[in-house]
């Protein structure tokens, strides 16, 4: 039998690094190196983990069918090590450490000022009611497409994995030019117009409804992790943009 205190731990143990150095770490300095499109370069760094989605999920599959899942694991851990060389390497907290200016901007004094001049403090209340949407938004997202996205995957189809991808790149793009709430509200639609789409899988001859379906659940699924930090931005200064990153 399985012990489970050693899995428990790993869990315990992966769940903590993830929290500290998954997207909200890295917006928050993304927030200090980008004064002009901030949002893309969040949805850059986020199509990321599209692309593990889909390279990952098939590989760890036919490491731990053909050695061991003791051997995927390690696999695993040697990517993580190799990223945490890199980050420890080339990561900077700020541009000024450097004796440089964030990413468009031209002069010291707007690099005094970019928190104040691009961002505005939206108060308690906007940011609760954000907070208690993604709360909500939450059940939605995160216990359905994790386990779709990988069973996809696995059995062949990783047009999930693509459309996500692409769709955090957008997400970015667009919320830089349209404003974040916009693009989020469009992202939210289609991600309903997917799942319900993909509802009809045990419908004979809707085969062409449920791809459109999948493609417009993984480019609406964006929301699932670019959408906090772009978010904050919009609701808060500079000074407080990684604590409301956080609460979001």
């Amino acid at each position: 039998p399985i012990c489970p205190a050693p899995l428990l731990t790993a869990a315990v143990i992966s769940g903590a690094g993830y929290a500290f150095g998954g997207l909200i770490p890295a917006s928050t300095i993304l927030n200090r190196w980008f004064f002009k499109d901030k949002r893309l370069a969040i949805g850059l760094c986020g199509a990321a983990t599209g692309i593990a989605s889909i390279i990952l999920p098939p590989a760890i599959a036919w490491l731990s069918g053909t050695f061991s899942l003791r051997a995927a694991f390690l696999v695993e851990a040697c990517i993580m090590v190799a990223a945490m060389i890199t980050g420890l390497v080339f990561l900077v907290n700020s541009p000024v450490e450097k004796g440089l200016l964030p990413y468009g901007e031209s002069t010291a004094d707007e690099a005094c000022t970019s928190g104040k001049r691009t961002e505005t403090d939206a108060g308690k209340d906007a940011v609760l009611l954000v907070c208690v949407a993604a709360f909500f938004l939450g059940f939605a997202i995160y216990g359905t497409y994790p386990f779709l996205e990988m069973h996809l995957v696995t059995e062949g189809f990783p047009v999930f994995g693509i459309t996500l991808t692409i769709g955090k790149v957008v997400y970015g793009y667009m919320a830089d030019h349209f404003g974040a709430l916009n693009i989020t509200m469009v992202c939210y639609i289609l991600s309903v117009i997917g799942i319900f789409s993909a509802c009809l899988a045990s419908v004979p001859g809707t085969q062409l409804v449920i791809g459109l379906g999948i493609f417009l659940w993984g480019f609406g699924n964006a929301i699932s992790t670019v959408m906090q930090p772009t978010l904050a931005g919009e609701l808060a200064t500079e000074e407080n943009f990684t604590k409301t990153a956080k609460n979001i």
